[in-house]
Order: structure tokens, then C-alpha cells, then sequence
């Protein structure tokens, strides 16, 4: 501690600290001592706790684009990140990049709101900010559709949070 102990505490007197950390996939555990000289019951001198890491895995994927479509036609198909875990998601993150040079893009989610489409980059960035938690099993969708062109379209969705542990499914592409 940055203070020394007082040398003297009062009856029924407190001596307290803050402890805050950033809770990892692991459990993290802590234990507290006191005591002194005219202690007579040191069965209460430490106090533990731990706090119990949970784990979530949010995957990424498209559904409905098709393989081939007609050059000038729509084409229409969405994004799903899904939480695929029994835990509760901290922090997600939702990004999504189309092919630059498209035209005739909408993009709309129920949760992120109006996709924004930035034809010189094909970056994606959506009216709403990501929820602080995706629970157990939830989805968060974007419905994309664009106007075919000759050269092929591609995207990428990508997803994580803060506690998922398995990123070999938090980037999915379609072209």
C-alpha cells in the first residue's frame, strides 16, 4: 500500500482498499491479512475472494450471397455474428469490409442500425455502437445488398470480444 498501516485502530474501527482489476478467461483470486499485537481471535485475521473467468466464442459468417450473379442485378445476403458460447460476450466488436468501388450498397442491422459504406475504402461503419454484451447464444446481423460488377465482389466480417478465446472464427469471407 502506498500508506502504512496506522499504528492504532479505534474499536469497531475499518481500515479498507479498493481493488480493481481486468478480469482475464482465468480465475483471479486475492486474500487479505491483518492482525495485531493484542489481537486475541486470529481466526477472522484473512479474508479471500476470487472471481471465476468466463470464456464466450463469437463466430462470423455470410449466408444468402450467391455464387455467381448476372453483372448489373442486386445481390443480397447477410452477416451473422453469433455467439456461439453458454457465457455472456464482454466488449464485442462487429466490423465489416466490402469490396471498394460498389454501388447500389445497403446495409442495415437491427442492432448496429445503417451501415455506412465508403466506396474508396469498402469499410463498413454502423450508426449504433456495439452493445457492451452479447449474451449467451445471441446474434448480431446486417443485411447487405450491392449491385453485381463485372470484377466479382468480396467481403470480410470479423468479430471478438474481450473474453473470446477461440479467434480461429472471428473472421469470415465471402466472394
Amino acid at each position: 500500500f502506498a500508506n502504512p498501516a496506522p499504528a492504532t485502530l479505534a474499536a469497531a474501527g475499518t481500515v479498507s482498499a479498493s481493488i480493481s482489476f481486468t478480469q482475464s478467461s482465468t480465475a483471479v483470486t486475492g486474500t487479505g491479512t491483518t492482525g495485531a499485537l493484542n489481537d486475541t481471535n486470529a481466526d477472522n485475521n484473512t479474508a479471500t475472494f476470487s472471481v471465476s473467468g468466463t470464456t464466450a466464442d463469437i463466430s462470423a459468417s455470410f449466408a444468402g450471397f450467391p455464387a455467381n450473379a448476372p453483372v448489373g442485378s442486386t445481390v443480397n445476403g447477410t452477416v451473422n455474428f453469433v455467439n456461439v458460447s453458454g457465457a455472456l460476450a464482454s466488449t464485442p466488436s462487429f466490423s465489416l469490409q466490402l469490396a471498394p468501388g460498389l454501388s447500389g450498397v445497403t446495409i442495415n442491422s437491427a442492432v448496429l442500425g445503417v451501415g455506412t459504406y465508403t466506396t474508396a475504402t469498402g469499410v463498413v461503419s454502423f450508426a449504433n455502437p456495439a452493445p457492451a454484451t452479447l449474451a449467451a447464444a445471441g446474434t448480431v446481423s446486417a443485411s447487405i445488398s450491392f449491385t453485381q460488377t463485372s470484377t466479382g465482389v468480396t467481403g470480410t466480417g470479423t468479430t471478438g470480444a474481450l473474453n473470446d478465446t477461440n479467434p480461429d472464427n472471428n473472421t469470415a469471407t465471402f466472394s
